[in-house]
């Protein structure tokens, strides 16, 4: 992982009765941070000190409770006090977790748009409990980029594999009507680009279908119609001269075989058919792609069935600090 002097990474603080508090603790003993010269890592609380300070998740690793982004100490996780929310994730009721999420989400993103910090890492949240204090919520990466004038893509990243999701978060009746030539197009060549900024040679991706058996030529569907004409795009333009495209190609054939290696990136056309088998793969990072501040999360959600029992699994967390560390030493 590269190194980074004094830029700031903003860490929401998601949903406070999940697994996030205990993934992020975790994550951050792993990174070592007196050992390295990181961005500020700033976790974005409107819970008060006295209230945070008691959070056993945060017992494990040195903290430093900050009132300004000046006092910020790159050898710490540093906490912004932003509000004074006095509450404990087990007393916590959903309604006051939405409220904590989303003041939290809310803070993280003035920041990154007044450029007071470079990047905005995601702790995971229950969207119907922020949804009861914001109208219409339908996920952080729409919320992020309400208001900045770009049409996002969700990359989901891991080891030799990147992948790019077409549609996001609609219900799945209406993902039909959003398969098109452009929006194709454009997740390919966001895709291409995010690859090249991670310094991935031989670019080989895979487009899906979107229907059974790629359409059979019409007789299952026609959408695999845009989703070609979007690949013959890609292959006609010199700047992706030295990238292999191919598709569409049946989902289930293609991730069946996807462990020998022929492709180290997925067009998907929509959420569940590229994060069940990508999930299935181990952990990864996602990755808003387009707005004008990085902005990265783990892969998985609050998952409250293990809250509280110190077994949830760290490493989407690490990765997702490390790639925004990465990708902020690009910038």
């Amino acid at each position: 992982m590269e190194e980074v002097k004094k830029r700031t990474l903003a860490i929401t603080i998601g949903d406070i009765r999940g697994i996030g508090l205990e993934v992020l603790s975790k994550a951050v003993l792993k990174l070592n941070l007196h050992e390295k010269e990181l961005p500020f890592l700033t976790l974005i609380s409107p819970v008060e000190e006295i209230t945070l300070t008691s959070i056993p998740d945060l017992k494990d690793i040195t903290i430093k409770i900050v009132q300004k982004l000046n006092d910020c100490d790159n050898k710490k996780l540093n906490i912004l006090i932003t509000d004074t929310i006095r509450t404990e994730p087990t007393k916590t009721d959903k309604k006051l977790a939405g409220l904590i999420a989303i003041k939290s989400l809310k803070t993280a993103k003035k920041l990154a748009i007044k450029g007071e910090v470079e990047g905005i890492i995601t702790l995971p949240i229950e969207k119907s409990a922020v949804s009861l204090h914001y109208k219409n919520f339908i996920g952080q990466t729409e919320f992020l980029a309400e208001d900045t004038g770009v049409e996002p893509e969700m990359i989901f990243y891991r080891d030799n594999l990147s992948l790019i999701l077409v549609t996001r978060h609609i219900p799945l009746s209406n993902v039909s009507a959003q398969i098109n030539r452009d929006r194709v197009l454009n997740a390919i060549t966001s895709l291409i680009n995010f690859m090249r900024m991670m310094a991935i040679n031989d670019i080989r991706i895979a487009v899906l279908a979107l229907n059974p058996h790629a359409g059979e030529g019409g007789l299952i569907g026609d959408e695999e119609e845009e989703i070609s004409k979007a690949i013959e795009d890609i292959k006609g333009n010199k700047n992706y001269s030295d990238c292999l495209i191919t598709g569409p190609h049946p989902p289930d054939a293609l991730f069946a075989h996807l462990n020998k290696g022929d492709y180290n990136g997925i067009i998907a056309m929509y959420h569940d058919q590229g994060l069940i088998p990508m999930k299935m793969l181990g952990p990864s990072v996602n990755i808003t792609w387009g707005l004008p501040f990085i902005r990265t999360s783990p892969d998985h959600g609050p998952a409250f069935d293990i809250a509280g029992k110190g077994m949830a699994d760290e490493r989407s967390t690490l990765m997702a600090i490390e790639t925004a560390v990465g990708l902020l030493s690009k910038r």
